[in-house]
């Protein structure tokens, strides 16, 4: 059972005094709970559909997040690996090691970058309208700009980790033996 009571008064928790008087004085027994005003039970149901899309929309994103670290990371150790035989003839003729780094997270960094930018541009792109669709998320901070900067930044350092990785790895190889690699 639900009752609503409208009022012309500014302060409706004033009336939750009252209220439970005139209903324990028809019916003594008869439980008052759940007591809110309409703008609370509207912020509480009508929002919690929106709030839910964004919290599924969020957690998909950082999904997202997880499988691109994962996908560069397997990049990265797969170029690095298909070039064996160069970074053994490289390391045969003299190259230190740091400029096998340099090689290696060159690569990586540009795969990287290349990738980043491209989703820098579409979610810039895709920003607008999902504001238009959700416009009561406009102000309240979902769209943070440090989030613009946290994942370019999360992608460059798995980026340079896979890179050392990998290099250590192929650095650590006899040079012999990554010539003979096919």
């Amino acid at each position: 059972m639900t009752l609503m009571v409208e009022t012309s008064t500014a302060d409706a928790a004033g009336l939750v005094g009252p209220l439970r008087s005139v209903v324990s004085s028809i019916d003594a027994s008869q439980p008052i709970f759940n007591i809110r005003t309409m703008q609370e039970y509207y912020q509480r149901h009508s929002l919690q559909t929106l709030r839910l899309v964004v919290q599924l929309v969020g957690t998909m994103g950082i999904l997202g997040l997880c499988l691109a670290v994962i996908g560069l990371y397997a990049l990265v150790s797969y170029a690095v690996s298909q070039r064996t035989h160069e970074i053994g003839i490289r390391i045969a003729i003299g190259a230190g090691k740091f400029r096998i780094l340099r090689l290696v997270l060159g690569q990586g960094l540009m795969l990287a970058l290349l990738g980043t930018g491209l989703g820098l541009v579409g979610s810039f792109g895709l920003i607008h309208g999902i504001r238009a669709l959700f416009t009561r998320l406009q102000d309240s901070g979902i769209f943070d700009p440090w989030i613009f900067v946290a994942v370019p930044s999360a992608l460059a350092a798995v980026t340079k980790v896979a890179g050392y990785i990998a290099h250590s790895r192929e650095a650590g190889r006899d040079p012999n033996k990554a010539l003979h690699c096919e």
